[in-house]
């Protein structure tokens, strides 16, 4: 093993300082993505239309000649032009050479590969190399590296700032490109815009990223090797640090991340080899769906495995809300049984050196169990896809106002907000029974009315919640006989006697009068229709639960509002109070 590192191993110290070579570039790419000229990216209006004339995107290669006359032409635009020049020349500069040296870092991988296929490195090949530990880590970051300074580029830099940075260079450094400085033509091929934008709401282009990432040829048997290698090996040896079988998409959670990447290199799996998928699904992503690709990176895979359809049918298993409702109570109830030990551990003066000896195995795997638990939680209650952040910052939006405008009393907050929290969580949780949908939607109208209706003072609030309920229930039952209706206008008496006569507080009597009422009615009509009855039995659920979750202090009730607005938060918050 240590042979194929050694200094004398041509071979082993190319593919090395190759892939520290990467390394070094996606650091520089992701330093340069934080100081990006504003310029460039043109959000102020006023410099758009300053700098209009002077910064263009490769639409100038089609015309630079009228773009250039257009500037010598004006005495203005020349000063602005030189001015230009001198203040972004240098930035400008470092971007162009860390986007030529991802392309020569590319071109130096295929030259590699090409001589270890035509026997230069003396006593290797390809098979050889990847049969050895360490050769096969190394070919695998090596392309694993590649594809992601094409995320990062593509993802942290967008392709119209791309060309506006690559067209200014070229401008700019026009005599170094006559004095032998041709690689910006292939520069400008590779890193050309894709299409893609990580604004909300924005779409997916065609064939994204398999595309971006063939604009270089690669050899195609390489790179099927290498998928072949993180598919069935252990490359980094970490199985025997991760000993538990639950523990194993941990240990194979760097290399299920490589393959994640590499796969875009040959999108033919992806699309239609569901066996491979299967196989991959199986031993990488049984039990999490969202990977760190690299750091500050991660990646949901219901997301980006959406379009292939081998990929997306191996991972509906992973995703089936049995299993997804599985792992989040698992992990939640890891959460508070790991609590007791760690805190024992991490008191003041436990840690001892005899201590620490004396008790490694249990440390170990406290430690271990803290880590993967940790990672999973962080990684499964990341940022949400830009349609589902839309979807659920209106719905927070929504909840606090609701919450920061209203005349009612704590207790009728707690009711208010407990009936919130259930309705956002049954309008969004879409596999429900048609009883469920009844008390959904029921509980949709409700939601709007006393969103609309909240301007009022603490007594019309008591006496316009207590009538939307009874106005309700009397809209919805209005063929009746007269008897009943004789039934239904006593107990509208009944009703208004209970809620001005109580020995309770002002606000528990509401509280209880209110589902008194609510109950009698709707225990007493009951010659109703089967829709009706539907609706009635979904109130009685929906006045149980409102009379059963109430007794919560504000600040409580704003941390259980909160805790619900993830199913898989709402599935640990529910089994930890089981």
């Amino acid at each position: 093993m240590a042979d194929f590192l050694a200094e004398n191993n041509q071979c082993g110290q190319n593919i090395l300082r190759l892939v520290s070579r990467g390394n070094a570039i996606l650091a520089e790419l992701l330093r340069l993505s934080e100081v990006i000229p504003p310029v460039f990216r043109q959000e102020n209006q006023h410099e758009k239309l300053k700098y209009a004339d002077i910064i263009s995107d490769f639409s100038y290669f089609r015309n630079a000649e009228y773009f250039d006359n257009k500037i010598e032409s004006k005495v203005e635009l020349q000063d602005l032009d030189e001015e230009f020049r001198e203040n972004n020349i240098e930035i400008l500069t470092r971007f162009y050479q860390a986007f030529s040296s991802v392309h020569k870092y590319i071109i130096d991988l295929t030259k590699f590969l090409e001589d270890l296929e035509e026997g230069i490195y003396i006593q290797h090949s390809l098979e050889s190399v990847l049969i050895n530990d360490d050769g096969k880590q190394l070919l695998c970051e090596a392309l694993f590296l590649y594809g992601v300074m094409l995320l990062i580029i593509d993802t942290r830099i967008e392709g119209i700032i791309r060309e506006r940075i690559l067209v200014s260079y070229y401008r700019y450094s026009a005599q170094k490109a006559a004095a032998g400085d041709s690689n910006i033509d292939d520069v400008c091929k590779l890193l050309r815009s894709t299409g893609f934008s990580n604004a909300p709401g924005a779409k997916r282009p065609p064939n994204y990223p398999e595309s971006y990432f063939n604009r270089v040829h690669i050899n195609s048997d390489f790179i099927n090797m290498v998928i072949g290698r993180l598919r069935s090996d252990d490359i980094y040896n970490q199985i025997s640090a991760y000993p538990l079988p639950e523990h194993r998409s941990t240990a194979l959670a760097t290399q299920a991340s490589m393959l994640y990447v590499i796969l875009y290199f040959e999108p033919e799996i992806l699309h239609n080899q569901q066996a491979k998928m299967r196989e991959i699904v199986d031993k990488h992503f049984p039990d999490n769906w969202v990977i760190s690709v690299y750091m500050g990176m991660p990646v949901n895979l219901l997301d980006a495995w959406s379009t292939y359809k081998a990929a997306s049918t191996a991972l509906n298993n992973t995703l089936e809300t049995g299993n997804v409702r599985e792992q989040a109570t698992k992990y939640a109830n890891k959460v508070v049984k790991l609590h007791t030990p760690l805190e024992k551990y991490l008191k003041e003066g436990v840690l001892t050196e005899e201590f620490v000896l004396d008790n490694i195995p249990k440390m170990m795997n406290v430690m271990r169990d803290s880590n993967v638990t940790l990672r999973w939680l962080m990684l499964h209650t990341s940022t949400l896809s830009p349609s589902k952040c839309m979807m659920r910052d209106s719905n927070v939006t929504l909840w606090w106002l609701m919450l920061h405008t209203s005349a009612l009393s704590p207790s009728k907050c707690m009711m208010r907000d407990s009936n919130v929290t259930l309705w956002w969580l049954m309008l969004h949780t879409s596999a429900l029974s048609p009883s469920k949908c009844a008390m959904r939607d029921s509980n949709v109208t409700l939601q709007w009315l006393m969103l609309h209706t909240s301007a009022l003072s603490p007594s019309k609030c008591v006496m316009r919640d207590s009538n939307v309920t009874l106005q309700w229930l009397m809209l919805h039952t209005s063929a009746v006989s007269p008897s009943k209706c004789v039934m239904r206008d006593s107990n509208v008496t009944l009703q208004w006697l209970m809620l001005h006569t109580s020995a309770l507080s002002p606000s528990k009597c509401v509280m209880r009068d209110s589902n008194v009422t609510l109950q009698w009615l709707m225990l007493h009509t009951s010659a109703l229709s089967p829709i009706k009855c539907v609706m009635r039995d979904s109130n009685v659920t929906l006045r149980w639960l409102m009379l059963h979750t109430s007794a919560l202090s504000p600040s409580k009730c704003v941390m259980r509002g909160q805790q619900c607005y993830s199913p898989v938060a709402y599935v640990a918050y529910i089994s930890s109070l089981s």
